[in-house]
């Protein structure tokens, strides 16, 4: 049981600080015209930096594998 809620925690905290860090990135630099244009028409070059930028950020300086 303690190794689900650990898993749980983990994910959750995975998620929670991918969404602030993707949050902040499209309303601060997002704004930019750059960041606006389409790859592919409903995909923006913005949604591919700020997600690529976030993961590589949690997976160098973030550690959650500390127990629940």
């Amino acid at each position: 049981m303690d190794s689900l809620l650990n898993v749980i925690s983990i994910v959750g905290s995975f998620c929670a600080t991918f969404g602030i860090l993707y949050l902040v990135q499209r309303f601060t630099i997002g704004l930019l015209p750059f960041f606006k244009r389409e790859i592919k028409r409903t995909i923006s070059i913005g949604d591919v930096l700020f997600s690529l930028s976030s993961l590589i950020f949690i997976l160098s300086f973030m550690d959650f594998k500390g127990p629940f």
